[in-house]
C-alpha cells in the first residue's frame, strides 16, 4: 500500500512539473510580452531576482516598452554600459521615449570616452532638442581638449536657449582670456527684447561689473518684478540705499510678492528700520501654508531676534503649528518645530528647547528629531558645528555616515569627509542597495571625486567621476575641470 502511494505520489509530482514545464515554454516562447513583464514584477526586488530578470528580457524581446525602459534603468545601475546601448537602441522603436534613448546611447558613449559615437547620437538629437545636443557636443570637445570648438559649439547653443547655455560658454571664454569674445557678445545680446536673456546678462555682471548690471537691468526694469528686484538688490549690495528704495518700491508696485517683502525686510534691517523690517518679514508668509520655506522661517526668526520681537514669533510660529493640526497638514510640521527650537537656541532658553526637541521625539522618533535638527542645522542655519553635535549624539549614529561626511567636506576637512563617504560606500555595496539607489550612490562617487579634486589627486577624482553619471550636467562641469588640470 505504502508503496503505491509513494508511486501516486511521484506520478502526480511528474504531472505537476509538466504542467509547470509547459507553462514556462508557453511563458518564454509564445506569451505576449505584457504577461512576460507582468511575470517578472511578480518576483521581489526584481531587479536583483535572476528569474525576474529573465522575465523583463523576454519581454524586452518581444519589445514590450515598460520592460525595456527598465532594463536601461537596470544597466544604468549596474554600470553594464554594453546592455544600456543595445536595450536604450532597442527602444527607438518606442517613439514616446525616442528623445531619452538617444540621450541615454549619446551620454554613455560619453562615459565611454567614445567621442566619435557620442557626437553621432548627440547629432541624431538635434531635431529634438537642438539646445541641449549643441551643448553637449560641446562637452564632449572639453574632454578632447579641444576648447575652440567646445567654444563654438555652446555659441550655437546659446544663440537657440541663452540663458540655459551662456554661462558654459562665458566660463570657457573667461577660462581662455577671451574677455573681448564675451563683451562682443554681450553687445550684441543686450539687443534682445528677451526679458530672460537681458535678466540673465545682468545676473551675469551683477557680481562683476554691479554698474554695468544696473545698465542693463534699466533696460527691462519697468515692469519686470524680478529685474526691479534685482536693481534692488544690485544696489543694496553697492550700498546706494536710496536707490535700493526706490526699486524696491516699484517692484513691489508692479506685483505684492512674498519673496520681494522677504528681501526688503533685510533691506530694512540693514539700514536701520527695525519695526519696518519685522512688519514685512511677517508679509513675506504666504496664504498658503503648503508653500512655507524654511529658508523664510529662518530668516524670520533672526529678524525676530535682531529687532526683539521674539514673543511676537514665537505666538506665530505657535499659530502655524495649530493651523497646520486644523487643516490636517503634516508636510511643514518638521520645518516648523525646527524653527521653534532654533529661536529658543537663539535666546539660549534651554529648558524650551528640549520641550520642544521631546515634542520632535513624541511625534516623529528620536532618530527623526536628531537628524532633522541636524540636517536644518547644516543646510538651513550653516552652523556645522551644532548639526555634527546632532548627528553624533543620535543613537544609531552610523545611519548618518553620509550627513557627516557632507559636514566635513563643507567645513575642509577633506580626509574625515572622505572617510565617512568611502564607508557609505563600502556599505551601499555590501547590501547592494545601490541597485535600488542608484541616484544617491551616484552622488556620492561624484562627491568623492570632488574630494579628491579639491586635494589634488587629479587621477583618483576622475576615476570617481567617471563612475558618477547621475545628474550629467553637474558631473560634466566637474569632469572638465578634472581634465583641464590633468592637461593643462
Amino acid at each position: 500500500m505504502t508503496k503505491r502511494l509513494e508511486a501516486i505520489g511521484v506520478v502526480i509530482l511528474i504531472i505537476i512539473g509538466l504542467i509547470w514545464g509547459g507553462f514556462e515554454i508557453w511563458l518564454r516562447y509564445y506569451a505576449d510580452g505584457e504577461k512576460l513583464y507582468r511575470k517578472s514584477q511578480t518576483y521581489s526586488q526584481p531587479y536583483e531576482n535572476f528569474k525576474a530578470k529573465l522575465y523583463l528580457k523576454l519581454a524586452a524581446r518581444k519589445n514590450h516598452k515598460t520592460a525595456i525602459f527598465s532594463l536601461v534603468d537596470l544597466y544604468k545601475s549596474q554600470k553594464n554600459y554594453e546592455n544600456v546601448i543595445y536595450y536604450s537602441k532597442k527602444g527607438l522603436k518606442n517613439t514616446t521615449r525616442k528623445g531619452y534613448y538617444i540621450s541615454t546611447i549619446a551620454e554613455t558613449y560619453s562615459i565611454l570616452n567614445n567621442v566619435e559615437e557620442a557626437k553621432k547620437w548627440y547629432e541624431k538629437s538635434i531635431k529634438l532638442d537642438k539646445a541641449k545636443a549643441f551643448r553637449s557636443i560641446g562637452d564632449l570637445y572639453v574632454k578632447k581638449k579641444d576648447l575652440p570648438i567646445a567654444i563654438h559649439w555652446y555659441k550655437k547653443a546659446t544663440e537657440i536657449d541663452f540663458s540655459f547655455n551662456y554661462y558654459s560658454l562665458f566660463y570657457l571664454l573667461e577660462l581662455t582670456n577671451n574677455k573681448d569674445e564675451i563683451e562682443k557678445i554681450t553687445i550684441n545680446y543686450l539687443k534682445s527684447n528677451d526679458h530672460n536673456v537681458i535678466n540673465s546678462l545682468g545676473d551675469y555682471y551683477s557680481n562683476r561689473n554691479p554698474d554695468f548690471a544696473i545698465e542693463i537691468y534699466k533696460k527691462i526694469a519697468k515692469n519686470n518684478l524680478n529685474t526691479a528686484r534685482s536693481m534692488a538688490e544690485t544696489y543694496f549690495k553697492q550700498k546706494k540705499y536710496d536707490l535700493a528704495q526706490s526699486y524696491f518700491d516699484k517692484a513691489l508696485k508692479i506685483a505684492d510678492d512674498n519673496y520681494t517683502y522677504r528681501c526688503y525686510a533685510n533691506f530694512l534691517l540693514e539700514i536701520g528700520k527695525k519695526d519696518k523690517a519685522f512688519e514685512n518679514i511677517i508679509k513675506s508668509f504666504p496664504t498658503d501654508l503648503m508653500m512655507l520655506d524654511i529658508h523664510q522661517l529662518r530668516n524670520f526668526v533672526d529678524i525676530a531676534v535682531e529687532t526683539s520681537n521674539t514673543f511676537q514669533a514665537e505666538k506665530k510660529l505657535k499659530d502655524l503649528l495649530k493651523q497646520l493640526k486644523e487643516n490636517d497638514i503634516d508636510f511643514n510640521n518638521t520645518e516648523i518645530l525646527f524653527t521653534l527650537y532654533y529661536l529658543y537656541d537663539k535666546q539660549n532658553k534651554t529648558e524650551k528647547m528640549t520641550q520642544v526637541f521631546q515634542k520632535f521625539c513624541n511625534d516623529y522618533g528620536a532618530q527623526v528629531a536628531y537628524s532633522t535638527i541636524g540636517l536644518y542645522y547644516c543646510q538651513v542655519t550653516g552652523d556645522f558645528d551644532k548639526a555634527l553635535k546632532m548627528y553624533l549624539k543620535a543613537p544609531h549614529n552610523n545611519n548618518f555616515d553620509k550627513d557627516i561626511a557632507s559636514i566635513y567636506f563643507v567645513k575642509k576637512q577633506y580626509d574625515l569627509s572622505l572617510k565617512h563617504y568611502l564607508k557609505v560606500l563600502k556599505e551601499m555595496k555590501k547590501k547592494k542597495s545601490y541597485t535600488f539607489l542608484h541616484f544617491e550612490y551616484e552622488s556620492i562617487l561624484r562627491t568623492i571625486a570632488e574630494i579628491y579634486f579639491e586635494k589634488g589627486e587629479y587621477k583618483q577624482a576622475l576615476k570617481y567621476a567617471l563612475e558618477a553619471k547621475a545628474n550629467y550636467g553637474e558631473t560634466t562641469n566637474l569632469l572638465r575641470k578634472i581634465y583641464l588640470k590633468l592637461n593643462p
